[in-house]
């Protein structure tokens, strides 16, 4: 996704942090207070906003629209997903790190700018956080075998200890 940095200029930078709020203004912000860029469905509109109670939601599609309570969705805009690709022949796209979880296309690629759910965009869902393509459970097995491990090697190190001790007490007696 692509966020506007606060270097002064507002020059884009791509994120993969998905945990937007509102500012005091009415833009989409990230969790750290970067503007969502949007492809606006008002273009006119440098921002939308809400008038009384209702809530946003994002389709899979990365549509973005107001729910006002007791009242009809209002399209505000959409989404775009950012996707290296490599401007060079035989090599895979690199992304730098700025930092705080923003990026920018290295020398020799670039960034396709594509719609939610495209062939190689991926898919955006509401009310989810990735995990880093984490598995929970592979992760929680690796963690007890790890501890398993230490465990043992505490307690040979312990009987290694108890002999030393006890020949120790032999060579003295």
């Amino acid at each position: 996704m692509v966020v506007e940095r606060d270097d002064g200029d507002g020059s884009p930078a791509y994120t993969r942090d998905g945990s937007f709020k509102l500012d005091a203004v009415g833009r989409i912000v990230t969790a750290s207070g970067l503007p969502l860029v949007i492809e606006r469905s008002d273009p006119g509109a440098e921002h939308f906003s809400p008038q009384g109670p209702g809530e946003f939601t994002v389709g899979r599609n990365g549509a973005i629209a107001w729910q006002p309570a007791g009242g009809d969705p209002v399209q505000v805009g959409y989404i775009r997903l950012a996707v290296p690709v490599s401007t060079a022949a035989g090599r895979d796209p690199d992304m730098v790190s700025l930092g705080g979880n923003l990026y920018l296309p290295a020398e020799g690629s670039s960034v396709e700018m594509l719609p939610a759910g495209a062939a190689s965009a991926g898919q955006i869902r509401q009310g989810y956080l990735e995990r880093s393509n984490v598995s929970l459970a592979d992760e929680m097995v690796e963690m007890i075998i790890a501890q398993r491990a230490y465990q043992l090697s505490a307690r040979a190190v312990q009987a290694a200890d108890t002999m030393l001790a006890l020949a120790n007490g032999i060579r003295r007696g």
